[in-house]
C-alpha cells in the first residue's frame, strides 16, 4: 500500500491524502494432473510387442494417463493401454485400465506430491490397477503393477509396468519413459477493491516450456476467490483456454498455512499444439504469497486492501529553517519529495528513512520561491 501526504508553504499549511495499491509478486506452481506415459517396446522370442497409452476414444495415441471419470472406481486415474501384437500390427488391442499414480509423499509439506515436483526425486514408488478387455462376447480382466523412478531435476523418469492377463497367457514387463508437466514462476498481482488483476509468468521445470497470460480473480472473502475464464500462451505460440470458476463450480481457497492458496484449473484442450482435443484437461494450481502489508496474518493477495494509517505531518519554520516532523506506523518506509509547483512534476527527492517509535524530523531547504510543496510517500 502507498499513502501520499502533502504540505505546502505559502502563508498556510495544507494537508491532503490518498492511497493506491501497488503490484506485488507471489510464487505460483501449476502442474497437470495427467501423466505422460510414452510408448514402450518389448522383444520376446524375436517378436516385438508395443504398449502405448491414450485417453482418446478413436485410439489416437496421446500418451496420457488422465483423471478417472468413473466415480465408482477405486482408482483415481485411467487410460487405455493399446497392446500391439506383432502378428496383427495394425490392430492394437484396447485395454481399459483403472489405475493409480504412485504417491511418494510430500516431503516439503507444500500440498503437492513429490511425484509431480521436478525438484524432488522419485525412487521405487509403486502403484497398481486393473485392465479390462471386451471382445464383444466376454470381458477379460488383468492387472498392472508399476514402479516409478525419476531423478531430481528431471521431468522424465522410468515406469516399469508389468501387464498380466491370465486368460491370454500374457505376463509382460515394459519399461516406459514417463513425463510430468510441472510449471513454476511468478504471479504478479494488483489488488483493487475486491478485484485482483494478475499476470502469470511460468516456466516448465526440467524441460523447455512456458505459460504466460493475464488472470482476473475476485475476492469472495479472505479465504476464497473466484476467477474469470482466461487464455495463457505457451512457448509454441498456441494458447490454453481456461474455464472460469463459475464454469467449474470450484473456486480458489486459502490453505492451512495461511499463506498458500490451492485450486483446480480446467481446459478443453491442455495440448493445443496437437490436432487432438479433450486431453490433459485438469491442472492443479498452488499460490504462495509472503506479502502481508498490514501484518494481520492475511496475505495481501486476499486481504481487503486497507491503506496504512495516515501519518501525522507537522511543518516547523523558524529563522529561515524548516523541519518536517513525521509520526506514523512503525516500520513504514518514508520518501519525502519537494516541488515548487503542483502537480508534482519536477521534484527533489530526499533520502528515504523508516519510521520508528520516536518522532522523526527531516531538515528541508528554505524555499527560494513564494510557494513550495512537500509530500511524504509512505509504504
Amino acid at each position: 500500500m502507498k499513502l501520499l501526504c502533502s504540505l505546502a508553504l505559502a502563508g498556510v499549511v495544507s494537508l491532503g491524502g490518498g492511497f493506491a495499491v501497488h503490484a506485488a509478486d507471489a510464487k505460483m506452481i501449476l502442474h497437470c494432473s495427467s501423466v505422460m506415459l510414452h510408448p514402450a517396446k518389448l522383444k520376446v522370442l524375436g517378436q516385438t510387442y508395443t504398449l502405448s497409452a491414450t485417453t482418446l476414444m478413436d485410439g489416437t495415441i496421446n500418451d496420457e494417463i488422465g483423471i478417472n471419470e468413473d466415480q465408482s472406481s477405486a482408482h483415481y486415474r485411467s487410460t487405455y493401454l493399446m497392446f500391439t501384437d506383432p502378428v496383427f500390427p495394425d490392430e492394437p488391442v484396447p485395454l481399459y485400465c483403472d489405475m493409480d499414480i504412485a504417491d511418494p509423499g510430500d516431503s516439503n509439506w507444500n500440498g503437492i506430491s513429490d511425484f509431480f515436483e521436478v525438484d524432488h526425486a522419485v525412487t521405487g514408488a509403486k502403484s497398481g490397477g486393473e485392465v479390462y478387455f471386451d471382445d464383444g462376447a466376454d470381458v477379460y480382466t488383468g492387472t498392472v503393477d508399476m514402479t516409478w523412478d525419476r531423478d531430481a531435476g528431471s521431468a522424465i523418469g522410468t515406469c516399469t509396468l508389468r501387464l498380466r492377463i491370465p486368460d491370454f497367457g500374457i505376463d509382460m514387463t515394459f519399461k516406459h519413459a514417463f513425463e510430468v508437466l510441472d510449471y513454476r514462476g511468478t504471479l504478479s498481482y494488483v489488488v483493487s477493491g475486491t478485484n485482483i488483476h494478475c499476470t502469470v509468468n511460468l516456466q516448465r521445470q526440467g524441460q523447455e516450456g512456458s505459460l504466460k497470460g493475464p488472470w482476473e480473480l475476485h475476492r469472495i472473502d479472505t479465504d476464497e476467490l473466484s476467477f474469470d475464464a482466461s487464455s495463457w500462451t505457451k512457448e509454441s505460440g498456441s494458447a490454453i483456454q481456461w474455464y472460469s470458476s463459475i464454469d467449474m463450480e470450484y473456486n480458489l481457497y486459502r490453505g492451512g498455512t495461511g499463506t498458500n492458496y490451492f485450486g483446480v484449473l480446467a481446459t478443453e484442450d491442455g495440448m493445443p499444439e496437437t490436432p487432438a482435443t479433450e486431453e490433459y484437461q485438469i491442472y492443479e494450481v498452488h499460490i504462495f504469497d509472503p506479502n502481508d502489508s498490514d501484518g494481520d496474518k492475511i496475505p495481501d493477495f486476499s486481504d481487503d486492501s486497507q491503506p496504512p494509517k495516515p501519518p501525522t505531518l507537522t511543518l516547523l519554520a523558524a529563522d529561515k529553517k524548516l523541519k518536517l516532523r513525521i509520526q506514523g506506523e512503525v516500520g513504514r518506509r518514508v520518501y519525502v519529495e519537494q516541488s515548487m509547483s503542483l502537480p508534482f512534476n519536477n521534484v527533489t527527492t530526499l533520502p528515504a528513512f523508516t519510521l520508528t517509535n520516536a518522532t522523526q524530523e527531516v531538515d528541508l531547504d528554505w524555499p527560494t520561491q513564494a510557494t513550495s510543496f512537500w509530500r511524504a510517500r509512505i509504504e
